[in-house]
């Protein structure tokens, strides 16, 4: 890309940067793009730019291919019932351990090689994020006992405040 194409980029971004400068978004960083290191590294480049152009960031990622590849290896299929896993208590044990072990320190790692940004506020230890079991019948053709062992439900904020403390953030479920 030449000087010429950099500045057009700009110049049709600036709109967009004065709207958002001082605000938090809220960005998904799916855990089908975790896999790939230049993927990563520039999804880390991006979030230290919207820092330094004034816009918290909040990072909420996924992993949950990792989640189900560490779930194999203890012997435990993962099950998914209308694209909602399955998440009974051994599984949350499995889950905490990659996402906290592996994953958060992965991408905190991958931004904060650009400075001290990223820090790691935790979902399920910092409840800053509750959730309910979905209502038997939510899922279409599911048996209510089942349902009741889904921990993946509603997510509903309870500590917005976190997201107004400065600089980059992860979350985790």
């Amino acid at each position: 890309m030449d000087a010429a194409d950099k500045a057009a980029v700009l110049v049709e971004a600036l709109p967009y940067i004065r709207a958002f400068a001082g605000s938090t978004v809220v960005v998904k960083h799916g855990g089908s793009t975790m896999g790939d290191p230049d993927l990563a590294a520039q999804f880390a480049a991006d979030v230290v730019l919207l820092h330094h152009l004034g816009i918290r960031v909040v990072i909420v990622h996924g992993g949950w291919p990792l989640v189900s590849d560490a779930m194999r290896r203890q012997g435990k299929e993962p099950t998914f019932i209308e694209g909602q896993r399955v998440t009974d208590a051994e599984t949350i044990e499995i889950v905490r351990e990659v996402i906290a072990g592996t994953i958060n320190a992965a991408v905190v790692a991958s931004i904060n090689a650009h400075g001290p940004y990223a820090s790691v506020i935790s979902v399920m230890d910092c409840r800053i994020l509750r959730s309910s079991p979905r209502e038997p019948g939510a899922a279409r053709g599911a048996e209510p006992g089942v349902l009741q062992i889904i921990r993946v439900g509603a997510w509903a904020a309870r500590k917005p405040s976190v997201a107004r403390a400065g600089g980059c953030r992860m979350a985790r479920p």
